[in-house]
């Protein structure tokens, strides 16, 4: 039997507001880390400066082990959207306070960008 998840997480009201919780405290560590909710960088220092804070999140948030966690398979998956972006001049990292953390491709020139604003 297959139960959906999100439809668990919203009939319980603990579950929702939990995540919400979350969602708020990684977007003021990406804003720590950043400076910014937004942040635009080449791809590589992109994934390098994502792959540090996310083992800084993680290892600040990990039970103190005597045997060392191996924090590679979550931080590969995070990053994972961004390995279809390393052949872009650059990257725009977005964490929204509602749509969570995003990567955007420039694909226009920025002053058509502002503009449409």
């Amino acid at each position: 039997m297959s139960v959906e998840q999100p439809e668990m997480i919203l009939r319980n009201p603990e579950l929702v507001r939990r995540s919400w919780e979350l969602q708020s405290e990684g977007r003021a560590e990406f804003i720590t880390t950043f400076g910014s909710d937004l942040v635009v960088l080449r791809p590589d220092e992109a994934s390098e400066q994502l792959r540090q804070h996310f083992l800084r999140v993680y290892t600040s948030k990990a039970p103190k082990q005597k045997t060392k966690i191996d924090f590679s398979g979550p931080i590969k998956q995070l990053l994972a959207p961004m390995e279809e972006l390393q052949d872009r001049e650059t990257v725009a990292i977005v964490y929204d306070e509602i749509e969570g953390l995003g990567f955007w491709q420039r694909t226009a020139p920025i002053s058509i960008i502002c503009a449409a604003i």
